[in-house]
């Protein structure tokens, strides 16, 4: 028997879905001015904003994918965070339509004058251009939503039936190839959303570092929101100690596989030397994005992988969740650092639009995931092996 289990009824969902919305109402207003007066700069903090919510919600998909997959508690105490934030997806594909409308503003190789007058996008047009894009952009969202919406049905049949041992299964059966299907189609829109704004650079190390940072924003959103519930009481008796400790090493664990690939790819390009590869960082390391370069070293790394090295850190709720969110703001500024500083000059007043947009999408988003976080006890009841798992909620 399943004993009283925490639900979502201790947390004013409808004051934060609120708020969220007054947000988001300030930052379309933002948008709406910048689209008028400064489409370019728009629809560049668009794109970084958009990546970023994509980001958590297409991590969160893939944690939860890996947690069918390896079992464990962290994945149960997470489990419907990671649902809720999955099942956005549809919403994200939705928001996508405004950059289809910047392609001209934001892609070099949409502008026919640019790609006729160079051979090496003239030679690449067959894969970059706008009706492929589109296509291709259709397919990546396609896939993910169809994944999300599979395993949030066979999660909600198994709290209608009860324990099932075959609904869990078949989510493990699904996750694997999923895993695969997210492999291959986050390496190609990594490289139609984001690299191909330099469509002359090239990095192997890219889509494995675009995915490592969508992980990472998966899991510190995650650890987050948890942390967040388990201080108003609403995980009570679930989360304990050894849970948090185990929290903070996976987000310590991603915070690593960020860093490493990041250093490998700054190892390969700078001891290669190559011209065709070195513009890349230059154009990140000038005109003060130098100082944005400093700041992802110093509190997208050293400070996570130092404070999370500490028992104590990771033992108390309210700072575990201090370091997942300066890691999830690292992982905007990440974004921003990426993106803006691919088009010509330094930095300049219009990151007012990057935060607009962030705001935007993100009101939105949030709303979105409320709802659906909400509709459902915070842990799975019904899952079979809740009991094995997490023995102190289970009688």
């Amino acid at each position: 028997m399943i004993s009283s289990m925490p639900s979502a009824v201790q947390v004013n969902w409808t004051l934060v879905q609120r708020r969220a919305l007054v947000v988001a109402g300030g930052g379309i207003i933002m948008c709406a001015i910048g689209a008028v007066f400064w489409p370019d700069h728009f629809f560049r903090a668009y794109l970084v904003a958009w990546n970023f919510w994509l980001g958590i919600a297409l991590g969160s998909l893939v944690l939860l994918m890996t947690q069918y997959l390896t079992g464990g508690a962290w994945g149960l105490l997470l489990r419907r965070i990671f649902e809720a934030a999955a099942g956005t997806l549809p919403v994200v594909a939705i928001l996508f339509l405004p950059l289809v409308a910047g392609l001209p503003q934001l892609y070099v190789w949409t502008q026919s004058q640019a790609v006729a007058e160079s051979p090496e996008l003239l030679h690449k047009a067959q894969y970059l251009n706008p009706v492929a894009f589109e296509i291709r952009a259709a397919i990546y969202l396609g896939l993910w939503i169809v994944l999300a919406v599979v395993l949030r049905h066979w999660s909600n049949l198994q709290d209608r039936l009860g324990p099932s041992a075959d609904l869990s299964r078949r989510c493990g059966t699904l996750s694997g190839p999923g895993i695969v299907i997210y492999g291959l189609t986050i390496t190609f829109a990594s490289v139609d959303w984001v690299m191909s704004l330099e469509p002359r650079w090239y990095s192997t190390i890219y889509p494995p570092l675009f995915a490592a940072g969508q992980l990472l924003s998966g899991i510190a959103f995650s650890v987050a929101v948890i942390m967040w519930l388990a201080e108003r009481g609403a995980l009570a008796g679930a989360l304990h100690t050894q849970h948090r400790r185990d929290l903070g090493n996976l987000v310590l664990t991603f915070v690593m596989l960020w860093a490493y690939l990041s250093f490998s790819q700054f190892l390969i390009i700078w001891a290669e030397n190559l011209p065709e590869e070195i513009p890349w960082y230059l154009h990140r390391i000038q005109g003060g994005w130098q100082w944005t370069a400093m700041a992802l070293v110093l509190f997208q790394f050293a400070a996570p992988f130092l404070l999370l090295l500490s028992r104590e850190m990771k033992e108390s709720s309210q700072r575990l969740a201090g370091i997942a969110l300066l890691v999830l703001a690292m992982r905007f500024v990440d974004l921003y650092w990426w993106i803006e500083a691919a088009y010509p000059g330094g930095m300049s007043f219009y990151w007012v639009f990057d935060l607009a947009a962030l705001a935007a999408i993100g009101g939105i988003w949030t709303w979105c995931f409320l709802w659906l976080l909400k509709r459902r006890p915070l842990l799975p009841t019904s899952d079979p092996y809740l009991a094995e798992y997490l023995p102190e909620v289970a009688a």
